[in-house]
């Protein structure tokens, strides 16, 4: 998936909350790449909570050198997590 953005006010954190439920739902990790030298684009990587993972040459579409960064499920902020109230409820 690539994402581009001239609004970042459509980035609602309902919306977030809405895609990262659904990357999850059905992964263990999700990867994120940014150009080195794409400093806005870093910076809000690492607001979702991305955490730097290294340095990949040509990385993107083989043209382009990338920073690689990556979230586990169990990392993830904007998925709401079950309370301990809720996971003896649904036993």
């Amino acid at each position: 998936m690539t994402t581009a953005v001239d609004d970042p006010r459509i980035v609602t954190r309902r919306l977030l909350r809405a895609l990262f439920t659904a990357f999850f739902s059905r992964a263990v990790r999700v990867t994120a790449m940014s150009r080195p030298e794409n400093l806005r684009s870093i910076r809000g990587i690492e607001r979702l909570g991305f955490r730097y993972e290294g340095y990949c040459r040509l990385g993107i579409e083989g043209k382009w050198d990338a920073l690689v960064f990556g979230m586990l499920k169990n990392e993830c902020p904007w998925i709401r997590k079950e309370t301990p109230h809720e996971i003896a409820k649904a036993a």
